[in-house]
């Protein structure tokens, strides 16, 4: 994966999150009337792109799990070219009658069938594993990023902290309302490797 699609992939399960605890932390069956934010100053946004590019945690969660992701194509690349080797040795064996018996044949080939499965198992695992360590990542970053959030907002005491992304929900807004590098500024400073 390319760090483009793996930070889009980021913010997508960001952007669900967000809606997963906005829609199950709501008050069931009470109606409350909608405040109007037109021309409200207590609403601002962040540009969760900027915010992820530029944030050394998840800059430094993302060279991890790229390092991870090199070193497991190394060792099934290393894996696939000594297979595809044995491959072509048993092939030739084959063609040209180098088995004794019929069954010394079906038992190489059973053999060689069964590293080619544990290569395949090996791919799906290293595939599961990726997965599940970039949920854990962006789920890291989630958490890391709202609990800042509030914090950073117990100072500034905003209404609504919006979250977008380049092509996003917020087409325009007044200078001021874009929050990104305060808030970055903010994640950076309290960061630890």
């Amino acid at each position: 994966m390319n760090k483009t699609s793996q930070i889009l992939n980021g913010i997508i399960i960001v952007a669900l999150v967000v809606l997963y605890v906005l829609f199950f932390n709501q008050k069931k069956n009470v109606v409350e009337p909608v405040k109007a934010v037109a021309g409200s100053e207590s609403v601002v946004y962040m540009n969760i792109d900027s915010l992820l590019l530029n944030y050394n945690m998840a800059k430094d969660l993302n060279e991890a799990f790229l390092k991870k992701q090199e070193e497991r194509r190394t060792n099934l690349n290393i894996k696939a070219k000594a297979l595809e080797k044995e491959a072509i040795a048993l092939q030739k064996k084959i063609k040209n009658h180098g088995f004794i018996t019929q069954a010394r044949e079906n038992q190489a080939q059973r053999n060689f069938m069964i590293k080619r499965n544990k290569l395949q198992k090996l791919q799906e695992e290293y595939g599961l594993k990726a997965q599940s360590e970039q949920a854990e990542m962006n789920k890291k970053l989630y958490d890391k990023i709202m609990s800042y959030l509030k914090v950073y907002n117990k100072q500034k005491g905003y209404d609504i902290i919006l979250s977008t992304t380049k092509g996003g929900t917020v087409f325009y807004a007044k200078q001021g309302y874009n929050i990104t590098n305060d808030v970055l500024k903010g994640l950076n400073k309290g960061y630890k490797k």
